[in-house]
């Protein structure tokens, strides 16, 4: 055999050999992460993961004898989210317009949920709904509970703050 054709079934070689090695490797990541899924969520963080359920299907609803723009426009305010950084988690707006607020959580470089307060005109001002959209979990729990119970916190007091005769109520779906 010449040494070019040697080279080449050499390189062949290695190139399964790595291709097997990788697929091997997959098969017990999704073993183990179908193995901790289930431990993470009943055994070491059972708490956090009924509380992050919980909180992914939660819905603020609210009426405002605001109109919608002055409403959106003065809570932005209130809240005073700031624009992400580049590596700190934290909730900030993404996009306020006068049907609503895009909230989001995390930095420039991942989003752990993302979260829309709907502002919708009614006869005597808005109706307001605010709801988690998209959450991402880590080892089947959901991430972000804390900054998630703290929207929902900040959202409610600031509503309130806005307009003293706001009414506000939590309802629970199923998504």
């Amino acid at each position: 055999m010449n040494p070019v054709g040697g080279f080449l079934l050499f390189a062949l070689f290695i190139a399964v050999a790595v291709a097997i090695l990788s697929g091997i490797q997959w098969v017990l990541r999704q073993g183990v992460n179908a193995v901790s899924r289930p431990i993470n969520q009943h055994l070491v963080q059972p708490g956090r993961h009924a509380e992050g359920k919980r909180l992914v299907n939660q819905e603020l609803h609210a009426t405002s004898s605001l109109a919608p723009a002055p409403f959106v426009a003065a809570l932005s305010a209130q809240l005073g989210y700031r624009a992400p950084s580049a590596v700190r988690g934290q909730l900030f707006i993404a996009e306020a317009s006068d049907q609503g607020i895009h909230f989001r959580c995390g930095s420039q470089l991942a989003i752990a949920f993302d979260a829309y307060l709907d502002v919708l005109p009614i006869d005597k001002g808005s109706a307001l709904e605010l709801s988690i959209l998209e959450w991402k979990t880590q080892d089947g729990v959901v991430t972000g509970v804390e900054a998630m119970q703290k929207l929902f916190r900040d959202v409610e007091a600031g509503i309130k703050a806005i307009d003293a005769s706001a009414q506000t109520n939590y309802l629970q779906a199923n998504r």
